[in-house]
């Protein structure tokens, strides 16, 4: 009996450390993931912020034109 409650909890024992190290890979993807978002974000906030600066600058210009 002791065995067979040794050779379950070895066994629980290995299960849990895959789980383990699928849930540190799955957080490492996720991590990286949410890096390229966040790279993505600052430079539509980059390209957003140009082209305020351009649509000034064409309204500056047809203001001197008028």
């Amino acid at each position: 009996m002791q065995e067979m409650f040794n050779k379950d909890l070895d066994e629980m024992k290995k299960n849990q450390t895959i789980m383990n190290n699928a849930i540190i890979e799955m957080k490492s993807t996720l991590e990286g993931t949410n890096s390229r978002i966040i790279e993505a974000e600052d430079r539509i906030s980059e390209v957003e912020d140009r082209k305020v600066e351009i649509n000034e600058a064409e309204r500056e210009k047809e203001k001197k034109k008028n």
